[in-house]
Formats: C-alpha cells, sequence, structure tokens
C-alpha cells in the first residue's frame, strides 16, 4: 500500500465521520434530543412531555394548571380528541385541538384542589386521533392542597 492510499483512507474516514455528525447534529436539532429521534424512528409521531407534573401547593378550591407540551414530528396533522381523567377534579382547554406538522404546542390541564391537607395525584389520559389511530399518553398530576391557616403560617416564616 502506498502512503497516499493510507491518506486517503483516512481522509474518507474523517469525512464519513463528519456526514455521519452532522447528519446527527440535524436529527437532534429537528427533535430536540436523541430520545425523540428513536421514538420517531420507531414510529411514534409525537410526544407529550412533562408527563408527570407536579403542580405546587394551594387552598381547598384553588384551581392550577399543568402545562404540557405537545410536539408532532410528523408531516401530517395529529389531534387530540378527548381527556380521561381520574377524577371530576380536572379539566381541560377545548377539544379538539390540532397540531400541524412539525409543531410545538402548550395544552393546559385544570386540576381542582379538594381536600384539606392532603396529597392529590390523579391521572388525566390524552387520547390522540394519530392519522386515525386512536392512542392514549397518561399523564401523572401531583400537588398538596393545604388550608388556609397552614398557607398563612407557610408565608410568615418565609417572611
Amino acid at each position: 500500500m502506498r502512503r497516499t492510499d493510507g491518506i486517503w483512507l483516512a481522509g474518507g474516514v474523517v469525512l464519513g465521520i463528519a456526514v455521519l455528525g452532522a447528519l446527527a447534529g440535524g436529527a437532534v436539532w429537528h427533535f430536540g434530543c436523541i430520545h425523540n429521534v428513536s421514538l420517531y424512528l420507531n414510529g411514534q409521531n409525537y410526544v407529550v412531555e412533562p408527563v408527570r407534573i407536579d403542580v405546587g401547593s394551594g387552598a381547598v378550591g384553588e384551581e392550577r394548571t399543568a402545562k404540557v407540551h405537545i410536539r408532532n414530528f410528523s408531516f401530517k396533522p395529529i389531534r387530540v380528541v378527548g381527556l380521561n381523567v381520574s377524577c371530576n377534579c380536572m379539566s381541560a382547554e377545548l377539544l379538539p385541538v390540532v397540531i400541524n406538522p412539525r409543531e410545538n404546542r402548550e395544552y393546559g390541564i385544570v386540576i381542582g384542589l379538594s381536600r384539606a391537607n392532603d396529597n392529590v395525584e390523579q391521572i388525566a389520559l390524552l387520547l390522540f386521533d394519530d392519522d386515525g389511530k386512536m392512542r392514549q399518553v397518561p399523564v401523572l398530576i401531583t400537588g398538596r392542597c393545604i388550608d388556609a391557616q397552614e398557607k398563612v403560617s407557610d408565608s410568615e416564616t418565609k417572611g
């Protein structure tokens, strides 16, 4: 093997690595992270993040909004067509919601804090129509309901 053959071989390897790096970088830029790239390559057209949300502490009767981000990777619109909830203390924005191709949309799920001095843990199932296929994505919403007296004493210790 001549010396120039080795240089061409090394140059080809470097070029191949550069092309793969550019493709991987472009995929991460487009999808947000490697995890989202793998989801798309495995046939999932969208992602819902986060799927576990803590809405913090609040008084009895107070409502908190849990925000999820829905990202559509596909070239077709997807629709959020329903929401199944684990209690009647939860509601959501008007449905259906259309998420256009390559769009990232924020969606709010409202939870009412109903029992004093109790931790809240509820599940909301977002129902998607993904090109005729119905799919569900669970979102766990947690928080803590405190009574007014405890809220006053917490604010006094912080002040």
